[in-house]
């Protein structure tokens, strides 16, 4: 409520209120504007509330859609790395709808995909490079043997 108070009387009637005023010099007239608050009010009722916590005996299902999307991304040898983000997100998607048997079948299944592509990979790199290592060698030699060094 905004109030501008030309007399005493009012401004006297007004400060009687519990409220908060705040006064406000005015440039025009010489009045005062007096802006009153009121704190506000809680009008809710707080009710009681329940929460029901529900604990399972067995681990979260794990669906290894990080370790499938790295090894899609960085190690996808055979395309391994790509149907173990198949079977992650199948994984996920019964995860979700509440089948954990369908949810842990297939995060299994991602699980043991994505140790192979990881495996392999690694296995292929460490052949690559023993090879190109072997070849450099060979052809360090021959260069020795082709100039009489």
């Amino acid at each position: 409520m905004i109030t501008i108070n030309n007399d005493e009387s009012t401004q006297q009637e007004t400060e009687k209120l519990p409220k908060t005023s705040l006064y406000c010099p005015s440039t025009e007239h010489n009045e005062q504007l007096k802006l009153e608050m009121t704190p506000l009010q809680d009008n809710t009722i707080l009710g009681e509330s329940t929460a029901v916590t529900i604990t399972s005996d067995q681990p979260p299902v794990r669906d290894h859609i990080i370790w499938s999307l790295f090894n899609t991304m960085y190690m996808n040898f055979c395309c391994l790395g790509l149907i173990a983000l198949l079977f992650s997100v199948k994984s996920r998607d019964q995860k979700l709808i509440g089948n954990q048997s369908g949810a842990r079948k297939h995060g299994a299944t991602a699980h043991s995909l994505n140790v192979a592509s990881t495996v392999l990979t690694i296995l292929g790199c460490i052949i690559s490079m023993s090879i190109i290592y072997i070849n450099y060698l060979y052809l360090k030699a021959a260069i020795k043997n082709l100039f009489g060094m």
